[in-house]
């Protein structure tokens, strides 16, 4: 009986981590921060009792980590630039531990799978209602903005809502093209709904970032096969999006007069005002030139870097860490952010939907800055859908009928 009760308070505690992460309206008032941060660590207490010394150790070995950089950047920095401006990386990484638990145990709780995917399905719809009134908005939301509450509220997403989705979309999509006979019709509607929303709530957005990496992560889902088949097709699209990102702004313009008096005149114009509105999220180009600084401040100290954060590009999660903490520090946090992507790389359930995500999620965190909503795709859905999968799938194959809710 104690048991089950530890385990419903566990999942209740899960829940409201998934549900803070995900709802823009939760990102209102210090009340449900504060509610975010018991639930971690009643969770994280339950997991350890459940799991045993292996994520202990992992917790010791992450949190370490992680109040050295912010010390340092404190130190460095003052507490306002240092701590607060750290608070979205603090946060995202509070769900790698949940990643950490569900690769260890191999547990696959339905209701998580179908939480994240409501939540999606609910927040995809009212962003998308949104861009009815103001096409704009999410890139607006990007930096506060007076009025800002009001979109909160109602369910809008903004920058961190917007590249969640994007690295859920390999894995809603692989799942979908590939294993869809494993879910039962509830989930179907579910992940397809959540898929077809994600695709149009990306490219209604305007984040040029984000709609490269989701072609680039479905083009690699869609072309690999065995990793010694598919390497050159795959350095030949990566090399080819980063190109694309870097000169994308020079590439529309020069397409302009191709497409004058044709109808797609109006569209390319179009993406190109997008593009160049609001300096706030940064132009293209402008995004260049911060990456650039962090690479060449990073060569300047590779051993100890910059330790503030004052003078690096501040546009690129992993850049900006080398730079500012040198080679050692960096390779730290590049370990960390990329733990459970490389974890899953070496499953044998699908190499493509495990390379897409890869391959998505360093091209995000080598192009953007960490956003807390990311942690939750990454380090909750992922393993929990995969083990689902992998159950229904096995129980298909042994002649049992597909898993209900």
């Amino acid at each position: 009986m104690k048991l089950k009760i530890f385990d419903f308070l566990q999942s209740i505690c899960l829940a409201y981590m998934i549900a803070w992460g995900i709802s823009p309206p939760l990102q209102i008032g210090d009340i449900f921060r504060t509610l975010l941060e018991l639930c971690f660590i009643v969770w994280s207490v339950l997991a350890i009792k459940k799991c045993g010394r292996a994520l202990l150790d992992f917790y010791i070995k992450l949190f370490a980590f992680l109040f050295l950089i912010i010390g340092i950047a404190w130190m460095a920095d003052g507490f306002q630039t240092g701590v607060i401006a750290n608070l979205q990386m603090l946060i995202f990484f509070c769900y790698l531990p949940v990643f950490f638990y569900y690769h260890q145990t191999k547990e696959s709780p339905v209701w998580v799978f179908a939480l994240i995917l409501i939540l999606v399905a609910v927040f995809n719809t009212t962003t998308l209602w949104a861009y009815t009134e103001n096409r704009n908005i999410s890139r607006m939301m990007s930096k506060s903005f007076d009025g800002m509450e009001v979109y909160l509220r109602r369910g809008v997403g903004g920058y961190g809502y917007i590249y969640s989705i994007v690295l859920s979309l390999p894995l809603l999509f692989g799942i979908t093209v590939r294993h869809f006979k494993s879910l039962n019709i509830v989930f179907k509607i579910l992940t397809l709904y959540a898929l077809v929303t994600s695709v149009f709530t990306i490219y209604r957005a305007g984040y040029a970032i984000a709609m490269i990496i989701s072609v680039v992560s479905i083009a690699v889902l869609l072309i690999y096969r065995k990793r010694t088949q598919t390497f050159i097709p795959l350095m030949i699209i990566i090399v080819v999006a980063l190109v694309v990102v870097i000169n994308l702004e020079d590439i529309l313009w020069a397409v302009v007069p191709l497409v004058k008096g044709t109808k797609y005149e109006v569209k390319v114009n179009d993406i190109i005002s997008s593009l160049m509105l609001n300096e706030s999220v940064g132009t293209v180009g402008g995004r260049t030139e911060r990456y650039i600084r962090s690479i060449s401040l990073f060569f300047k100290s590779p051993i100890w870097g910059q330790l503030s954060r004052a003078d690096v590009g501040k546009h690129s999660a992993i850049l900006d860490r080398f730079a500012q903490f040198g080679f050692l520090l960096g390779g730290i946090f590049l370990y960390f952010v990329s733990y459970a992507q490389r974890v899953m790389n070496k499953d044998t359930f699908d190499k493509g939907i495990a390379v897409s995500i890869l391959i998505a999620s360093l091209m995000l965190f080598s192009l953007n800055n960490i956003g807390y909503s990311m942690g939750v795709m990454l380090f909750v859905l992922y393993p929990v859908l995969v083990n689902f999968v992998k159950k229904n799938e096995e129980q298909i194959i042994g002649g049992s009928a597909e898993v209900r809710i």
